[in-house]
């Protein structure tokens, strides 16, 4: 009995691991390897799953993977319609102990929209110049490390407990936090910066001249600067002070 349970514990995990990838089960994470991939041109990335994402500005668009020898080639990196999608094909992950982490560093352009539904980190090497720059979580759980000079930038955390780090400047700062994670702005200086949060998560940022905050819910904020202006709406409980 106790030899067809277990009979029946590998076949399942064989066929949970999908067509492409049927003896990921069975593989240990290897030797760290690294793998230099050409892309075609992007101003998006869409970042899933459990891989730390470095970004770095170049000439050339491409990707550096590094991973486990064996699970390099179940790290996706391919573009389609302007968009670098960067994912973890190999299945039955949870058997594996990931002290090795994957850490894919792409070379780009300047970036234009950061989508993340992982729980990687991101970090920047060189500052996003931009007019416009938008960074989405959505259930993401890491921590972002963004560098910007914008004319604006769009910083949401609308699903999840990431937490997200922006420096530098940007004139006009949309900032969103939805749920439970935390936002420290608080190294990016903005003119204008218009603030909303649903959040149990505390939200902190440096701004010049004016600050529109809405609280819906209990996350206080805490704004550093010298704003002459700051107005206050929402009838959440969160308090907004400054530090």
């Amino acid at each position: 009995m106790a030899r067809s349970l277990l009979l029946l514990l590998l076949l399942s995990l064989v066929v949970s691991c999908g067509k492409d990838h049927e003896f990921d089960c069975f593989k240990s994470t290897g030797a760290q390897s690294s793998e230099q991939r050409s892309l075609a041109s992007f101003t998006r990335i869409q970042l899933d799953d459990n891989i730390d994402l470095v970004l770095r500005l170049d000439t050339t668009c491409f990707a550096v993977v590094q991973a486990g020898e064996n699970l390099i080639d179940g790290i996706i990196t391919e573009v389609e319609n302007g968009t670098l999608y960067v994912r973890n094909e190999n299945r039955c992950n949870w058997v594996r102990n990931f002290r090795k982490p994957v850490t894919v560093t792409v070379g780009m352009g300047q970036p234009e929209l950061i989508n993340y539904y992982g729980y990687g980190d991101i970090h920047c090497i060189d500052t996003i110049r931009q007019h416009d720059f938008t960074f989405n979580c959505y259930n993401g759980s890491g921590s972002i490390w963004l560098k910007l000079n914008t004319d604006r930038s769009y910083l949401q955390l609308n699903v999840g407990r990431a937490d997200l780090h922006a420096s530098g400047r940007s004139k006009v700062s949309f900032v969103s936090n939805n749920d439970v994670g935390y936002i420290d702005n608080r190294a990016l200086s903005s003119d204008l910066c218009y603030l909303r949060t649903k959040s149990t998560g505390e939200c902190r940022v440096r701004v010049e001249r004016e600050l529109e905050a809405t609280v819906e819910y209990i996350g206080d904020v805490y704004y550093s600067g010298s704003p002459y202006r700051v107005m206050v709406a929402g009838n959440g409980t969160g308090h907004v002070k400054a530090e």
